[in-house]
């Protein structure tokens, strides 16, 4: 997309079933769970962002995680104690960007909304009942130090509101093993006295798990699980019960999975040409007949390997 400057989805199987369950289903029921899982580069996270997609057009509202992996990985970030509960940490710079992406994917969503309960910040500072929610949004991200209890503040809003006012709110989050897993040594998260952060020690974690709890209504969760996030030594396989572990796998139970394949013939042939048309590949045999079936076979139809062995073309 970066390349070509343009957003381009390709329409497959797992988007058109997501697509369909999403809008058969009863938002009066708990919110409904589900799992995209497939092989390495096989498509999941663009599968996500077409019904992403979907839903935004359709005025859901969007709660999007780009990479789970990012909130719990990354030694040189700056770690600080939860001022609201003991134990718990705060990431102050995951919080303000998250809460800066979902004020942009909400764009124009988000002005009738207004908060229900009375926030205490500091003993000089609160949000009374009735404040505007993009009010919270602004204040987390300019006072940096709350701003994993404002994204707790608007997930708790979006719950609570989405059950008594009936809004429809879409939770994606991909690689959402990255909660539940042990992260490498390195990588790990510490704190000033080089503490190992536990993924359900930190605060927005915390607050990301709720949403996906069945304890609300009018509401759908879209999670992907990744190899990457996991150890090196935990990605022999692909699928949810071995990537999530036994306490994810039992913490999003029940789930419906959805597999996400490799490309097939049609698709890689479409994707190819589309490589073709914007010149992505420029040499003579990887326009034939014979090319592309080339490119098929060494690539083994996986939508990123294809597009790795085009881009050297």
């Amino acid at each position: 997309m970066k390349t070509f400057n343009e957003s381009c989805l390709m329409v497959r199987r797992p988007s058109v079933e997501l697509i369909s369950y999403i809008k058969n289903i009863n938002l009066n029921h708990p919110v409904h769970r589900f799992v995209l899982y497939g092989r390495k580069g096989a498509g999941k996270t663009c599968v996500m962002n077409h019904v992403m997609h979907a839903c935004y057009r359709d005025n859901w509202i969007i709660v999007h995680v780009p990479w789970a992996g990012r909130l719990v990985r990354g030694w040189k970030k700056e770690i600080t104690e939860s001022s609201y509960k003991p134990g718990r940490y705060d990431v102050p710079a995951d919080g303000a960007a998250w809460l800066a992406h979902f004020l942009h994917q909400n764009q124009g969503k988000l002005k009738d909304l207004k908060t229900t309960s009375e926030y205490v910040w500091t003993k000089r500072e609160k949000a009374e009942a009735g404040t505007p929610l993009e009010e919270i949004i602004n204040f987390g991200m300019t006072r940096i130090k709350f701003s994993s209890d404002c994204v707790g503040v608007v997930l708790k809003e979006l719950r609570q509101q989405a059950q008594t006012k009936g809004l429809k709110v879409f939770v994606a989050i991909s690689s959402v093993n990255a909660f539940f897993v042990e992260w490498d040594h390195v990588n790990t998260l510490r704190n000033a006295e080089k503490k190992k952060i536990e993924p359900e020690e930190m605060t927005i974690i915390h607050n990301f798990k709720k949403m996906l709890s069945p304890t609300w209504t009018h509401g759908v969760v879209v999670c992907t699980v990744s190899e990457v996030v996991n150890m090196e030594t935990q990605r022999e396989k692909y699928t949810p019960l071995y990537l999530l572990g036994k306490e994810g796998f039992e913490f999003l139970d029940p789930f419906v999975p959805i597999l996400v394949p490799e490309y097939s013939e049609k698709e890689a042939l479409s994707n190819i040409d589309y490589y073709i048309d914007r010149n992505w590949i420029q040499h003579d045999y990887g326009k034939t007949e014979e090319g592309k079936k080339e490119i098929m076979f060494v690539s083994n139809k996986n939508p990123f390997n294809i597009y790795r062995v085009c881009s050297s073309l």
